[in-house]
């Protein structure tokens, strides 16, 4: 049986929620979370709001082999979400 693989994810939003393969990620105060995933290919989702024309950052921090980086700015809408496809 295929041991799991540790995702790392960090957001940096007012209101951040994010999945792993549709499951809820718990984010910290400090806007870190992990998951625990078997080796393949997953999707990362996440929604984010907060004042128009304040940014926002989320990561994918480890494993090194899927790591990823978001930002943008906050639009008039004061909302944005993102799905990424990654391996491990």
């Amino acid at each position: 049986m295929a041991t799991g693989i540790e995702v790392d994810v960090s957001v940096q939003a007012e209101i951040a929620k994010v999945w792993i393969d549709g499951k809820t990620v718990k984010i910290a105060g400090d806007g870190t979370g992990s998951a625990s995933v078997p080796p393949g290919q997953h999707a990362l989702s996440f929604a984010v709001r907060g004042a128009a024309g304040t940014t926002y950052t989320a990561r994918i921090t480890a494993p090194a082999s899927a790591k990823y980086t978001h930002s943008d700015t906050f639009d008039d809408a004061e909302f944005d979400q993102v799905l990424h496809w990654f391996t491990v």
